[in-house]
């Protein structure tokens, strides 16, 4: 967090200029910010970790979060590029189906959700993969994705909600 110049915080809110999806890592031995703090103005997707650490508990947290950033980009890509392929209802729900379990499969989860939130935040269920009526709380994660700044076409990813 505390570095000549620009501090980690500062750092990060222009990397969020470039790219809002970034993985970012904190590491400091003292913030004179909070960790609610410093969410609220770097965004969710942070990491956080304390001196003194291992070197090896810093390749791990790096190597997760790039891992995890690529399988995003790559699968908005993937979501992109679907959208150009001129297909019937049929073929659609049989493709799109395919792509949850592959995702599921990445995430390593047995459970999966695709849906739309329309504009009133009633839901409508697309597709899913595995007994979600006794695992996934509905209004929870309507809640959940009522908390988040969405843009226009953006695929994120819920935490765990059961």
């Amino acid at each position: 967090m505390r570095m000549p110049g620009w501090n980690g915080l500062e750092t990060a809110m222009e990397i969020r200029k470039y790219d809002e999806k970034a993985e970012i890592i904190f590491i400091t031995a003292f913030s004179d910010r909070s960790i609610g703090e410093i969410i609220e103005q770097a965004g969710q997707n942070v990491g956080y970790h304390c001196k003194p650490y291992a070197p090896e508990e810093i390749i791990q947290l790096a190597t997760k979060a790039v891992t995890d950033y690529n399988k995003l980009r790559n699968l908005e890509k993937l979501i992109e590029s679907i959208s150009s392929i001129g297909l019937n209802k049929q073929q659609l729900d049989s493709l799109l189906k395919n792509i949850l379990d592959q995702l599921a499969n990445s995430v390593e989860t047995d459970v999966a959700l695709m849906g739309k939130l329309h504009d009133d935040f009633s839901y409508e269920q697309i597709l899913s993969i595995g007994a979600l009526d006794n695992k996934i709380n509905t209004a929870e994660l309507i809640t959940k994705v009522k908390s988040i700044q969405l843009e226009k076409d953006s695929v994120i990813q819920v935490d765990e909600l059961f």
